[in-house]
């Protein structure tokens, strides 16, 4: 049984429908990851599974059990169980608390341990995210922005999640930091056995942290496969605009890449049928007898139980040669 599953999700802000059934399942102790544009959906679904977002329609699954519509109690061990760490760390802690402070507020609400045993487990939180325990005293603005999301990790580990989303949770560091936090994110999954959501725009570190990758465009998933498969032999040209994306030291240049051209679509207004094909190089923009891309939704063909990828004309690698 997966940990998580979301099952023919819908989120709407009012007009606008930002995902646009979405079916996807990660298992438990592994990592999915979603990548996808800026605004394509991936930190909506995040704010969904968490009930930050509303659902129009669809299941959140929890270990098998719907928490779609939780409430109440039921929300807050949800909340418990289910944790998220953004991008900015700065602004997810408490400038006017100290360290010690914000971690001992979530074991007071999800624990039930004593004063002295929460001051106990304070120090050990620190130390298994290699910080010192006095830094409990200190503030956030007292740290670096890798420490501030050290102190992240450890006031989401403090409530003992089962899984844990994150949210861009190293595009604002360096690339040095950003090495040390991956590290830590996954001796942690090691030894908590957390599942992890990994929402990144970043291909290089997705493919890095996850086992298996969503990849999201106009508020759908396009492709979804195991993480090397999904490198070595993309299927959607979208996939793969991403991955000739990634800056390569390649002299001269590769005469096979699919550079993604033109803006992405209002989403108020998506494009019919595949939503990518007024940018697809493979579509009727260079082949005009292919009209099922304008006049057929791929999704209807597919069966989402399974890793798959949304397009009336699949890419091998081998074709581009």
């Amino acid at each position: 049984m997966n940990k998580l599953e979301a099952r023919d999700l819908v989120v709407r802000y009012g007009q606008l429908t930002a995902v646009d059934g979405v079916s996807f399942g990660i298992p438990a102790g592994g990592t999915l990851g979603l990548v996808g544009e800026s605004g394509s959906g991936k930190s909506t679904i995040a704010r969904a599974i968490v009930q930050l977002a509303k659902a129009a329609r669809g299941q959140i699954l929890l270990e098998g059990k719907d928490i779609t519509f939780a409430h109440g109690s039921n929300l807050n061990e949800i909340r418990s169980r289910i944790q998220m760490i953004f991008q900015d760390p700065y602004s997810s802690l408490n400038p006017r608390l100290s360290v010690g402070a914000m971690i001992d507020e979530v074991l007071q609400r999800h624990r039930g341990l004593t004063a002295a045993q929460r001051r106990q487990e304070v120090g050990r939180l620190l130390e298994m995210v290699a910080l010192e325990p006095m830094f409990a005293d200190r503030y956030p603005h007292q740290f670096s922005g890798g420490q501030r999301q050290r102190i992240a990790i450890a006031r989401t580990l403090a409530s003992q999640p089962e899984l844990v989303i994150l949210d861009e949770v190293v595009s604002a560091l360096d690339v040095s930091v950003q090495a040390e936090i991956l590290n830590l994110l996954r001796d942690l999954q090691r030894e908590f056995l957390l599942s992890y959501l990994f929402i990144s725009h970043d291909l290089s570190v997705v493919r890095y942290m996850s086992d298996s990758v969503c990849v999201m465009y106009l508020g759908q998933i396009v492709e979804w496969k195991e993480t090397e498969e999904l490198f070595r032999q993309p299927e959607h040209p979208y996939t793969q605009g991403l991955i000739d994306s990634i800056p390569k030291m390649i002299v001269g240049g590769d005469p096979h890449r699919i550079p993604l051209r033109g803006e992405i679509p209002d989403p108020h207004f998506p494009p019919p049928a595949c939503r990518f094909h007024t940018r697809c190089p493979f579509g009727p923009l260079a082949h005009p007898e292919r009209n099922i891309c304008r006049e057929d939704d791929p999704h209807r063909l597919i069966d989402k139980s399974e890793h798959y990828a949304a397009c009336h004309f699949p890419l091998a690698r081998k074709e581009l040669a």
